[in-house]
């Protein structure tokens, strides 16, 4: 599509949005709507570097109840509720971000055919000492599933069971880099830091040997996958985005007025905005987990289904992937706006996406994520190369309030693949 026309149409978009009703604050995230611009000051960048410091000091003096053999329990708490046979292991993906060596921890469901080859085996050590990744093209395109903000592979048990025993192709997930128990990579944060995410990702898929592949996505990693494909699109063939951040555009939302703070509340806000958005949890120190269990039980709630009475071991996974040292975290920063809205939003992006590459939207109807950017670019692109769903009575995380409903769409859009 050339520029007069993307252009055109991202207007008629802007005219639309702005007609709409305004979003019910009662159901929305309040702190991702604002009409204030954003103020990057050196004062900002000064208490950026303090935040950084302060972190790191607290780690070495073990102010965080946290530790990589912590991190590794936490996740092997979820992992072990699958009932589905799986490998976890580390790829290394080579020297970067002044690192020699860097590790991105990979989770792999096995097909139904290895899983009866493991049964046949004398013993799991011949399986387990497997080479990672595929040895030779997938006859099925994999998916490759890549969690939002803030969390890690773990966020996915109450999907990869369903998911990988009903769509006959391999399922795999990964932490991303700086986040989880992947490397702890010291991002550039002056350069291309989306480049930089999309980079590691690129080497992962090469290490694995995966050809072309299925990307599904939740919020921050939908942004990703979304960014991966239109960098990469010869690699991509489906991406699935799941009530995805960075799409909408604050200049286009229609809900970029609805939220009018006191100044008291802005000012507070701009003050923050200089740490990393999960500084306070590792400033809590000892008293982090507890403020994790006490501030989102509604988290721990939705994923009974699978962990039952252990429910509470999915926030302290979620403690333990938040309380390290915070180098994804602030890369995601520098991506965002005050009050989370992307730099660099996706929606003028998505319109020159490769016509090899399909997309699939899974929303929550009680989400603070915007649906009209899904339903705009389906409408622009040629006709059913977008599908948008919604699923009723879910919010943001939609792979775990309906999380039945989820796995059957993407299901759905794993089978319009066409290999």
């Amino acid at each position: 599509m050339n520029n007069t026309g993307k252009n055109s149409l991202l207007e008629a978009f802007r005219r639309s949005s702005r007609n709409e009703v305004q979003a019910d604050p009662s159901t929305s995230d309040v702190g991702t709507h604002t009409s204030l611009q954003p103020c990057i000051s050196s004062d900002s960048r000064i208490a950026h570097s303090y935040s950084t410091v302060f972190t790191n000091i607290a780690s070495s003096l073990k102010w965080c109840p946290t530790s990589d053999q912590e991190l590794a329990k936490a996740e092997d708490d979820l992992l072990s509720r699958l009932s589905r046979p799986f490998k976890a292991y580390f790829v290394d993906i080579g020297s970067g971000w002044g690192f020699e060596s860097n590790k991105i921890r990979t989770l792999e469901m096995l097909t139904p055919e290895e899983e009866e080859r493991q049964k046949s085996s004398a013993s799991e050590k011949k399986l387990n000492s497997e080479k990672i990744g595929s040895t030779s093209p997938l006859v099925k395109q994999p998916l490759v599933m890549v969690h939002g903000f803030a969390a890690g592979l773990g966020t996915w048990i109450l999907n990869l069971d369903s998911i990988s025993s009903s769509i006959n192709r391999k399922v795999y997930a990964f932490d991303i880099l700086g986040f989880a128990r992947s490397t702890r990579a010291p991002f550039d944060l002056s350069g291309d830091v989306e480049g930089q995410f999309i980079d590691s990702i690129e080497k992962w898929r090469s290490k694995m040997n995966l050809d072309k592949v299925i990307l599904l996505g939740h919020s921050f990693g939908g942004y990703l996958c979304a960014s991966y494909a239109l960098k990469h699109p010869e690699r991509v063939s489906h991406v699935i985005l799941a009530d995805p951040w960075g799409i909408q555009d604050r200049q286009v939302s229609s809900n970029r007025n609805t939220y009018r703070f006191p100044i008291w509340v802005r000012v507070v806000n701009s003050i923050f905005q200089s740490f990393n958005p999960l500084a306070v949890l590792r400033a809590s120190g000892p008293y982090g987990p507890s403020l994790v269990q006490k501030f989102r039980p509604d988290l721990r709630e939705k994923f009974r289904p699978k962990l039952q009475d252990d429910c509470h071991k999915f926030l302290n996974y979620i403690y333990h992937c938040n309380a390290q040292i915070p180098t994804g975290e602030s890369a995601f920063k520098r991506l965002t706006l005050p009050y989370g809205w992307p730099k660099n939003p996706l929606i003028h992006r998505l319109l020159d996406l490769d016509d090899s590459v399909s997309l699939t939207f899974i929303y929550g109807s009680r989400s603070w994520i915007e649906k009209a950017p899904g339903e705009f670019l389906r409408d622009c692109m040629t006709p059913g190369r977008v599908t948008v769903n919604m699923i009723l009575n879910s919010g943001h995380h939609v792979y775990a309030d309906k999380y039945e409903e989820f796995n059957e769409l993407v299901q759905e859009a794993c089978a319009k693949v066409d290999d």
